[in-house]
Formats: C-alpha cells, structure tokens, sequence
C-alpha cells in the first residue's frame, strides 16, 4: 500500500526527530521543513496528504503559510500546532480553513490520532468526488457526439481541465486512467471538429471562436484608447491547466476576467506568437510584412526577433496612437534573468508594454536534456508542479503583485499549448523539408495510416504559399512524427515529451485574462 506522506513545517523540525519516527513507523513518509516559503515550493513540487504546521515560525507565520497553502492547494488538509489554544488564533485560523489543531508538547499518539481522522475523512471525500465526476462523466458521454459548435468545445475542455486538477487528490489510479481515455477520446473528436472548420473561421469575421488575431484588436487595444497603461504579458506554452495553478497565486490581488481562446494553426511559436503581436495570419504576414517573417518548423528564438515591430505595425494599421511609444521585452523567466519587479517599476507611461516570458516553453523543451527536470514533470501532474513551482517564486508573480496597486490594465495569454506525445507517426519527405515533432512543411509530404493533417492548399489554411507545390502536415491527437528508418527508437526517445505544433485540445485551446486592480472597482 501507498504511504501518506506528511509534511511537517517547524523551524525545529530536528527536534521532533523522536515524533517523526513514531510516525514513519505507523506507515507515513514525513517530510520536514523549516519555514513557510519552503513549504509552499514543497506542496507545489509534490503531492501530500496532509500538512502539520507549527504556528509560530521566523518569516511566514503559521497562519500566514496556512493562507498561501489554502489558496495553491485548497483540498490539502492542514493541522495546526500551537501553543496554546487561543481563542483568537482559532479563530482566524478556522477562517482560514483550517482542517484541526493540536496542541505544545505534542503526543505521538495525539499526532497520529488526528491524521488519521482527517485522512480518513478525506477518503470519504474522495469517494464523493468520484462520484461527482462520473455523474458528469455520463452527462459529457451524452453530449460529446452532439457537439456542433465551437464554444461547446470551449466550455468542454475547461471543465475537463478543471476536473483534471481536482482529480489530482484522489488515490484510485483506476479514476486517472479513466479520465486520460476521455480526454484521448475527446481530442480525436476535437481534431476532426477543428479540420472541419478551422478554413472557415480563418475566412470569416462571422460566427467564429477567438483566434490569436483576435487579441491584440479586441482585447488590449479597447483599454489602449482608454489612455491607461497596459501590460501586454504572454507566457508561451502556457497551458490551461497552469494558467488556472498560477490563477491561484493572483487571486488574493486582482480582479481576474479571463476565458479560453483557440491558437491558429500550426500552434508552433513562430506561427502563433507572431499572430498575436501582428494581428494577422501567417500568410498576410508573408505578404504584407515580409521583412518580418522567417519561417521554420524547428523551435528557433530567431525567428521571433520582430514582434515589437509586428504590434507597432499592427497599432498603426488599427489607427491606435499612445503618448508614448510602445515597449516591448522578452525573458526567459529564469533565476539569472533581469528582474520583472525591477523592469515593471520603470514602465509607468501611458503605453502598451509587452512582455514574451519563455520559461514554459524551455520546460517542455529542455526536460529531456535534464534527468532530474525530465524524471519532476514526466506526467502532466509532475509538469503542472514544476511550473506551478517556478511562477511561485518568479520575479514575474512578484512584478504583478507590485502592479495590483497600480492603476493599470494586465492581460495575460499564451500563444499555444502542448501536450504529451505517445504515439508516432511515420511520415516521409525530401531532403528540403523542414522538421519538427509535430509539425513539417516543404514538398513531396505524406504519412502512414492516421494521426496527421496533410494541407495541400495553404493559403486555404491562411498559411504562406510562396512556392507551388508547398505542403505542410501537421501532427494531430498525441502523435508525433518519426521516421521510417529507425523507428522504433525514435518511438521510445520521443514517447512522454511534451511538444506543441499540432492540433489537440491542449495546444490550441489556450487561456487570456485581463487582470483589474481591486482598487479600481
């Protein structure tokens, strides 16, 4: 059987040393920790069954790391340990959701007794979610094949994903594999729903979703001609799934507005990104802006060197002008980085300022260069932690929490998703195509059996064209593309990555928010 695992947080956890083996003898795994700010890192790292926390620490107070814990995991179980029982503390602590208290000197038994109860309780709790969600479960069965539009997608995927995070508590793998196998099932119909209408949409200006076009015109220039300051934030591969764990975090700030919107195809950044800063397809692109635009289906951060010129060129097509002249600036997002506090403190004109942060997309790129990294976000949960880990204590989080009390506008958006590819494709091409794990193009393109979209006519698909006989072939589901020789060992190098470019659910259907100080309202 599974051990529990418990986290202990005492700035004195090395004498509870006695304590922790009582424990650990009645079948637990207890981690300790010494402070608030460790233990947050830790809850995002790892999944616990519950959390023993002393009230009185150096830095981040018991109720204090009670909150933040609260409001990263908020089904986590958290026990206080105090000194005294103070009617007060009580008091803000149950506020606080607090799940029970034991008191200075802890008893073993005492310790044991109240973890059990809880976990106990939680189990009961688990029981009803899982009912909940096969009761939904039925309902989504029901409607999947009725789906005939596209916000029904929309509103679809986001409850999945929702169901998704809550489902990360419960201990039944049999529930994790069920619910996997809808979303492979809805993904496969999703694909065929999108390379149905997907030339449609990118034709029209009717009844369509939102599209990466879509959102320089219609959702940051309104607060620009409001003559405000607008921060223009976009966290490429920033999935749904993580917008809605780094949601969490700026809750306690801002006013949050957000809703899903669809990335153009190909969902590779090159593509994607630029159709967000120029407000056009990657065929008006090529023809209205070509100095601007290098194509290729390989990850290259050369060829998003021009994005700042793309939004001032697409402010003066839509006949915007600021006081003063548009910003722009992108960041890795690491540790070594400038700082987005620093960055943010200096831009206070009436402008538009964007900002590119790319730790995301280095995660699901670099993983497989790192064992540690690689072996931490392996499944989606261990992804959605180290992320969630890294947006915790990013100077990005703590540049937002200084903005709140600005009057300003933030959105915040990805240019595309990813998902975990586990199946392959075999694809063939000349020696010109250029190749990506989910995303080809160049001429003589095909593939066996299913799992790609061969686009024979791109300008069809509002791609560039500039050559007769230009193909592309787009990945779709959890495929990815393998060669015919050596097959089987691509297959295994590439299964479990993470990897954006083709068409599923979590690459296309991706977050935007605008973010309103509290004070403002």
């Amino acid at each position: 059987m599974e051990k529990r695992r418990i986290l202990w947080v005492d700035d004195e956890i090395e004498l509870l040393r006695s304590q922790v083996l009582f424990l650990e003898r009645r079948g637990y795994e207890v981690i300790g920790v010494t402070n608030g700010d460790d233990a947050l890192a830790r809850v995002l790292e790892k999944r616990f069954d519950a959390v023993l926390l002393d009230e009185h620490m150096m830095g981040l107070s018991g109720t204090e790391t009670l909150a933040e814990l609260k409001r990263v995991r908020p089904s986590l179980p958290v026990v206080m340990v105090t000194k005294g029982q103070e009617d007060s503390l009580m008091d803000e602590a149950y506020g606080l959701a607090a799940d029970d208290f034991v008191v200075k000197p802890v008893k073993p038994t005492q310790l044991a007794g109240v973890l059990k109860r809880i976990l106990d309780r939680e189990a009961l709790e688990t029981a009803s979610l899982v009912q909940r969600y096969m009761a939904e479960l039925r309902q989504l069965d029901q409607s999947r094949d009725g789906i005939t539009h596209w916000d029904d997608w929309l509103e679809r995927y986001v409850s999945l994903v929702n169901w998704d995070l809550k489902l990360e508590t419960a201990r039944d793998p049999g529930l994790h594999e069920l619910h996997d196998q809808v979303l492979r099932e809805d993904d496969a119909l999703f694909a065929r729903y999108v390379i149905e209408n997907y030339r449609g949409w990118s034709a029209s200006e009717g009844d369509r979703p939102m599209l990466s076009v879509d959102i320089l015109p219609q959702v940051v220039v309104p607060f620009l001609r409001e003559k405000r300051p607008v921060y223009f934030i976009v966290i490429d591969a920033m999935r749904y799934d993580l917008w809605l764990l780094f949601r969490r975090l700026l809750e306690p700030h801002w006013l949050i507005d957000d809703f899903p919107y669809l990335s153009i195809i190909p969902t590779s950044t090159n593509y994607a990104r630029n159709a967000i800063f120029a407000g056009l397809y990657p065929k008006q692109i090529a023809e209205m802006l070509p100095e601007f635009w290098a194509e290729r289906s390989q990850e290259d951060a050369g060829l998003n060197q021009h994005e700042g010129q793309l939004t001032n060129a697409c402010l003066e097509r839509l006949g915007v002008n600021t006081p003063t002249r548009p910003h722009y600036k992108k960041i890795r997002g690491g540790s070594t980085e400038p700082s987005v506090l620093k960055l943010f403190r200096g831009w206070r004109e009436n402008t538009l300022y964007s900002l590119v942060v790319n730790f995301v997309d280095l995660l699901t790129h670099e993983r497989s260069n790192l064992q540690v990294l690689s072996e931490m976000s392996d499944t989606p949960q261990g992804f959605r932690a180290v992320a969630a880990a890294w947006f915790a204590h990013s100077s990005l989080l703590a540049g937002l929490k200084e903005l709140s009390g600005r009057d300003v506008t933030v959105i915040i958006t990805a240019d595309h998703g990813s998902i975990q590819t586990e199946r392959a494709v075999i694809a063939y091409c000349d020696k010109k195509t250029s190749k990506g794990l989910r995303l080809w193009f160049g001429q003589n393109l095909r593939f066996e059996g299913e799992g790609a979209l061969l686009i024979s006519h791109p300008e069809e698909w509002m791609l560039p064209a500039e050559r007769i006989g230009k193909n592309y072939l787009v990945a779709l589901e959890n495929y990815n593309f393998v060669y015919s020789y050596n097959k089987n060992e691509q297959r295994r190098f590439y299964a479990g990555s993470f990897q954006h470019g083709g068409i599923s659910m979590s690459e296309m259907i991706v977050p935007c928010a605008v973010l309103h100080p509290k004070t403002s309202r």
